[in-house]
């Protein structure tokens, strides 16, 4: 009645900070990209760390999409084939695809137990989310915890309002870890078509 908006109860993220921009002395810096389908969107974001902050910024939102699209978009937006790309591990043939144009595109966390890890590990630092990550924020905003019967949390977010944040965490989980990596997909091709295979 008063003209303002509240947020669900429940939210994964209750709290975040705005950021004007996405600072350019960050480190640990890389990419998130999270696969859409048929009703979920293609999502790429930006990380990077300074101290205990967690800079994110929204780079792509797009409903479904295919290889040529996503490394169209790739390009048009500058991510430097030489940066950590942690994507969706769940179709290696896009993978291989991106990979094969150039890019460090690495199989981001996936299975039992990776969703949770995930959200805690980003719980670890304090969250700015760039003003400009107008969907990201939106997810954020929306991203809560399923509940029982009787409203009690089961500790397990309810699979909506999550491909940019599923970015996020698949970038984080590897880049906030210490780990260090290049692709191994474009090494793999060249190995298996050298003894005639295909991949």
């Amino acid at each position: 009645a008063l003209g303002i908006t509240g947020k669900p109860e429940g939210l994964v993220f209750p709290s975040y900070i705005l950021a004007p921009e996405f600072p350019t002395n960050c480190r640990k810096i890389g990419y998130g990209l999270d696969f859409g389908f048929s009703n979920a969107h293609t999502a790429l974001v930006k990380i990077g760390l300074l101290g205990d902050n967690l800079y994110i910024k929204e780079l792509l939102y797009i409903y479904g999409s295919n290889t040529d699209e996503i490394i169209r978009h790739l390009k048009k937006l500058a991510v430097s084939k030489n940066a950590d790309l942690v994507a969706d591990p769940q179709v290696k043939e896009i993978l291989n695809d991106i990979a094969d144009a150039g890019y460090n595109v690495i199989p981001g966390g996936k299975g039992k137990g990776s969703v949770r890890a995930g959200i805690d590990l980003l719980k670890r630092y304090k969250i700015h989310l760039t003003k400009d990550s107008l969907n990201l924020i939106n997810e954020f905003d929306n991203y809560t915890w399923k509940v029982d019967r009787a409203g009690k949390s089961l500790n397990e977010p309810i699979d909506t309002h999550n491909d940019l944040i599923d970015a996020t965490r698949y970038a984080a989980q590897f880049k906030l870890r210490g780990k260090k990596g290049k692709s191994t997909f474009r090494t793999v091709r060249t190995r298996a078509s050298d003894i005639g295979l295909s991949l």
